[in-house]
């Protein structure tokens, strides 16, 4: 089975297909055809991204509260 490229090494494919459009050799069928690849690899990427970000949001909101519990009585079980 086939391990899927991490997120770094799909960074890298996609900025070697921007160096290769950049560079001008590529015929347009091979331009249109390394566009569309990158286009897929950056809304992938940037959905990793958006991903690990709500993960950071949510562990600092966790953070948050677990600091909030220690001490605060706004937090604290009323009997």
């Amino acid at each position: 089975m086939a391990k899927k490229a991490g997120f770094e090494d799909r960074l890298a494919e996609l900025e070697q297909i921007v160096a290769s459009l950049e560079d001008g050799e590529l015929s347009l069928e091979q331009a249109v055809e390394h566009y569309q690849k990158g286009i897929k690899l950056h809304r992938e990427l940037r959905g990793h991204l958006e991903r690990m970000e709500k993960r950071i949001e949510q562990l600092t909101a966790d953070d948050r509260l677990v600091d909030l519990d220690d001490g605060d009585p706004a937090t604290e079980d009323e009997d």
